[in-house]
């Protein structure tokens, strides 16, 4: 990283310090440079602002943070995230936490807490393996590294973003595969590798372009313009870089413009066009007003006080420098502050002012040894060496000169040592190339075999899965066999039922109504003859009519349950007058009870009607009080009375009769059809009670009893308001 920004700041090629690049703005994850948004993170649309409000959501204030570390004001941008990280903690959002501990980590990198961040993301990784941002972790981790000493390690991290980049959604996806590409390009080339890094910048290019996103592309050039600077290929670096501005225009982006006028400030630089340099930083500066205003550019100042050095307006340079460097120390930027203070130093010794350079290259060596980055060390120690030498302090002099070669010689021996590991992999490469070749013979032929095994086994599987399905058949139709047996067992039973009830109904009507029939012919045939008196006939009278009256109640339920049994009753339930109805059906058995001596009477006032077909009602009262009235002796009592609840009404029949035995009340509403002798001697059908619950029933309501052998039964009929 540190290695990085060296590059951003000075020369790409290290030990050439005639070269100047100035302060070049890469566009990539790993880099974290000032202004510039990382490929494959959020990025805000370039007319934002920071302007925190306290109703703003989580991912709002997130993106703000995001907006401040872009525009180099790290100290708002931690604020911000701080306040996003408590949001979606509050929330319990995850995934809005691992953003907000990238972003820090990522922080802590620019600022030069790179053992900061590393635990950080480190931490990340182990304890979310899952996470879709996996990819970023990695990426964002290899950005800690130095190239050069630790590229190794770097790329190492950047291969295991590209195996996690797949989580990500498809807006991410296309954008970090593309930063990655460009990071390992640019690794590769400080190793010493172009050709291999032009590759992975052509890959990049052209995922980019087949990703319809000329803000990607645009970035893209601007890195490729860099690249080529670093190798001192100014033509190239020149048309990506005029590529990216003309892609920028089109796309009215002050930041993508930001980024191509400041390269091709560089550019210009390196070529000794100072004058049109600082041209393009100030076109730059206007730029970056737009993107954010009211901030100052460190990158811009930086550059335009290096430039105006090279235009020996020191005065000009020195007040541009001494404003960066303010800027760095407020935002805490260590590798800013190490190549302001270098600027000056060396601002001072081309003035010849070799005391006042002194502490700013001092100052520098500090700050490398703080960052713990060779290369800036050696410049450090070159220029401190010259500064000595000029000033004829000759001892301290050759004390840095020493320093300066033994620096010199770790870093070439590092660079060395990572060379022989490449070749070293290499050779294992090719050895382990060779094994897999033999490994591979192998396994084509256990394959063959397992193939052939497999067939065998497949075979098999099939010929049992056709067994067992065979067998499951088999046992289904069993199944639905024994369950078909059931159901004509069940019919069989209902039919021998219906023929009894049959043969009963039979012979009640050739017995029950055949007698009353006989009588009725011999009165007609006393009648004929004059064998009685008027008198005499008229005295016979009401027992006829009770008769014809009883027999006309059975025949009624005798044809109830006929037509229940061949078509079923169908019910209408509307609206029933219930005092009314009642009174109907007390009418039709006055005639019985008064024979009988009986008290038959009604205590229902003005109850409210009931919800039920009138046919099936008048049915059930009338069967009820007439089972009341067979079975209460002579002397009892019947009497109707009715209640109310908000949504039923209860109608119930009462009577002090003979009562049932409990074995008899279990009987009552089963399947089974029987019947018993009333006090009188009078006979039934058996099917009327039964007939009666399947009624209430089907018209929603509910029949119930109470009853006391020896003391009489209470028939309570239940059902819903109209």
């Amino acid at each position: 990283m540190q290695t990085i920004l060296n590059q951003l700041y000075s020369c790409p090629v290290i030990l050439k310090p005639s070269l100047i690049t100035g302060f070049l703005v890469l566009t990539i994850g790993i880099l974290g440079t000032f202004p510039i948004a990382p490929i494959g993170f959020a990025q805000t649309n370039d007319e934002n602002q920071v302007n925190p409000h306290e109703d703003q959501t989580a991912d709002t204030v997130l993106a703000e943070a995001e907006a401040a570390f872009l525009s180099a004001n790290l100290q708002l941008a931690l604020s911000l995230n701080t306040q996003a990280e408590a949001l979606f903690r509050s929330a319990k959002n995850t995934a809005g936490i691992e953003r907000t501990q990238l972003l820090l980590a990522r922080i802590n990198i620019r600022q030069g807490r790179i053992a900061e961040a590393r635990d950080i993301l480190t931490e990340l990784i182990e304890t979310a393996p899952q996470s879709i941002y996996r990819a970023k972790f990695h990426n964002a981790l290899a950005g800690s590294y130095n190239p050069g000493t630790e590229s190794e390690i770097a790329l190492g991290q950047l291969y295991l973003a590209l195996d996690f980049v797949y989580r990500l959604p498809a807006s991410d996806y296309y954008a970090l595969t593309v930063g990655i590409y460009q990071n390992i390009a640019i690794y590769l080339s400080d190793m010493g590798r172009p050709a291999e890094s032009l590759q992975y910048f052509a890959q990049a290019v052209s995922r980019a372009e087949n990703t319809d996103n000329p803000r990607l592309l645009s970035s893209l050039y601007n890195n490729l313009g860099i690249a080529y600077i670093r190798n001192e290929q100014f033509d190239s670096a020149a048309f990506y870089l005029e590529k990216a501005l003309e892609l920028a225009e089109v796309l009215e982006a002050p930041l993508e413009r930001f980024r191509a006028l400041v390269n091709l400030g560089n550019l210009y630089t390196n070529e000794g066009s100072l004058e049109k340099a600082l041209a393009f930083y100030d076109a730059a500066q206007e730029a970056y007003d737009l993107v954010s205003p009211g901030n100052p550019s460190v990158m811009i100042i930086h550059n335009q006080g290096r430039t105006l050095t090279l235009l020996g307006r020191y005065e000009e340079a020195e007040a541009l420098l001494n404003e960066s460097l303010a800027i760095s120390e407020e935002q805490r930027i260590p590798e800013g502050i190490y190549h302001n203070v270098i600027e000056l130093g060396k601002l001072y010794a081309r003035q010849g002012m070799n005391n006042r350079a002194l502490p700013y290259f001092q100052r520098a060596l500090d700050t490398a040894k703080l960052l713990n980055n060779i290369e800036f060390k050696v410049s450090s120690l070159r220029e401190l060496h010259q500064v000595y030498a000029a000033s004829g302090r000759f001892n301290a002099a050759y004390e840095n000169l020493l320093h300066f070669h033994t620096l010199s010689d770790s870093l070439a021996q590092a660079r060395y040592t990572q060379e022989l590991a490449l070749a070293e992999n290499f050779l294992e490469l090719s050895r382990q190339r060779e094994i897999n070749e033999i490994l591979q013979k192998q396994q084509l032929q256990k394959e063959a075999q397992l193939r052939l095994q497999s067939i065998l086994i497949f075979v098999s599987v099939l010929a049992l899965v056709f067994l067992v399905l065979l067998l499951v058949q088999m046992k289904r139709n069993a199944a639905a066999k024994q369950l078909i047996l059931e159901e004509l067992e069940v019919q069989k039973q209902k039919l021998e039922q219906t023929s009894r009830d049959k043969d009963k109904l039979f012979a009640i009507v050739s017995h029950d109504l055949r007698n009353a029939l006989v009588s009725m012919e011999g009165i007609l045939t006393l009648l004929k003859e004059d064998s009685i008196s008027a008198e005499e006939f008229k005295a016979l009278i009401p027992d006829v009519e009770t008769a014809v009256q009883e027999n006309s109640i059975m025949m009624s339920d005798l044809l109830t349950w006929a037509k229940e049994q061949l078509t079923g009753v169908r019910m209408e339930a509307k609206p029933v007058k219930t005092t009314h109805l009642i009174q109907e059906v007390l009418h039709l058995f006055m005639l019985i009870a008064a024979k009988k001596k009986i008290d038959l009477a009604s205590e229902v006032g003005e109850v409210p009607d009931v919800l039920a077909d009138p046919n099936a009602l008048t049915f059930v009262i009338r069967n009820i009080v007439s089972n009341a009235l067979k079975f209460t002796a002579k002397q009892g009592k019947v009497w109707i009375t009715a209640d109310e609840d908000p949504e039923h009404v209860t109608i119930t029949i009462h009577d002090n009769g003979i009562g049932m035995s409990a074995e008899m009340q279990q009987r009552l509403f089963s399947e089974e059809n029987f019947s018993r002798m009333g006090t009188a001697n009078e006979k039934g059908t058996g099917f009327g009670l039964k007939l009666s619950n399947d009624f209430v029933k089907r018209m929603g309501g509910s029949l119930s009893f109470v009853s006391t052998e020896g003391e009489g039964s209470h028939f309570s009929v239940t059902l819903p308001k109209s």
